[in-house]
């Protein structure tokens, strides 16, 4: 009997390796990472939706990717800020953490403010970091995949990709 575990991967891994080569796969898996962290709360999904679609990425792979970088977009939030303050020169207050607490005493139209500046910066910051993250990733999630390709059964691997 096969458990709702196994059940689940087995749909989940048939739906990541669907008609798609190792070079396609490579490209959803570094995107969605790359577009996980992207530092604007809220709208991974929406974007990551967005690019899937129009780089006819796998869809799945892209969101699950998204998912589990869901973290890492807090964890980078402040380095953002703070790498944006630095590229664009601006001031340590807005776009710190205590200036944002601060500014949230001070009632909603400052805090949103410092918060929207703050955002600003860190999305000009992973924007500058993003194409470069995003070709690292790929050439090791290829270097991966190639590797786990050969080693799969023929039987496992896309019809496009079996040796008839």
């Amino acid at each position: 009997m096969i458990t709702l575990h196994l059940r689940a991967r087995r749909t989940v891994g048939a739906l990541l390796l669907q008609g798609i080569t190792p070079e396609r796969l490579a490209l959803s898996l570094a995107l969605g990472v790359v577009v996980g962290v992207v530092p604007v709360v809220g709208a991974v999904a929406l974007l990551a939706t967005v690019v899937a679609v129009l780089l006819r990425l796998n869809l799945v792979a892209v969101h699950l990717v998204t998912w589990a970088a869901y973290p890492f977009q807090f964890l980078l939030l402040v380095p953002f800020m703070r790498l944006g303050e630095a590229l664009l020169g601006a001031g340590d207050v807005s776009a710190s953490v205590a200036g944002l607490v601060s500014a949230a005493g001070q009632g909603f139209w400052p805090a949103a403010v410092a918060l929207w500046q703050a955002s600003a910066r860190a999305l000009v910051a992973w924007a500058m970091t993003a194409p470069a993250a995003g070709l690292v990733l790929y050439g090791v999630f290829l270097w991966l995949l190639r590797r786990m390709w050969r080693k799969q059964p023929a039987a496992l691997a896309p019809a496009h990709v079996r040796e008839v």
